[in-house]
């Protein structure tokens, strides 16, 4: 399992030693040169420019597979903040914080949406039932991801675990 139900306070302790490296918020509507609007299937979506992953990634210091699959994590996290938590309202401002130890990063995003019930996923996954309900399969592929996804308060804050 790797859609997990973990605190941050627990992630940092198990990659020991946490501190800050990065902590940005950003705007996507100031900032045009990290994000991208695009439109599938008749839906608008925000995406995030490989740019913004691979200066996010080089603050961790990760092999090339933990690499990949965190920036895979990551981006679609962000673009999930931006087009489902902030419905493409590309005013809305997105927190990024990474905290690095010894034993790994946490990279925790925060949108200011309503959230959506993470804890009803969870739960459907080990009753065995189907969890991709939505629009998305964020949650499907936080489940079968390399590092550990965890989600806090309404839904709005996620946290990712690499190592």
């Amino acid at each position: 399992m790797v859609l997990i139900a973990k605190s941050l306070e627990e992630m940092t302790e198990e990659i020991g030693d946490p501190r800050f490296s990065y902590y940005e918020i950003f705007t996507p509507e100031k900032d045009i040169e990290n994000f991208e609007e695009r439109t599938y299937a008749g839906n608008p979506y925000v995406n995030v420019k490989n740019g913004f992953i691979d200066r996010l990634m080089d603050e961790l210091n990760l092999h090339r597979t933990s690499r990949w699959e965190a920036g895979s994590a990551v981006a679609l996290a962000l673009e999930n903040a931006l087009t489902r938590g902030h419905l493409c309202d590309n005013s809305l401002s997105v927190s990024v914080k990474v905290i690095t130890g010894d034993y790994g990063s946490v990279i925790r995003i925060r949108d200011s949406g309503p959230g959506f019930d993470f804890l009803g996923h969870i739960r459907e996954r080990i009753e065995g039932k189907y969890y991709g309900t939505g629009r998305g399969s964020g949650i499907l592929f936080f489940d079968h991801c390399g590092p550990q996804i965890s989600y806090e308060g309404n839904g709005s804050i996620v946290n990712i675990l690499v190592r």
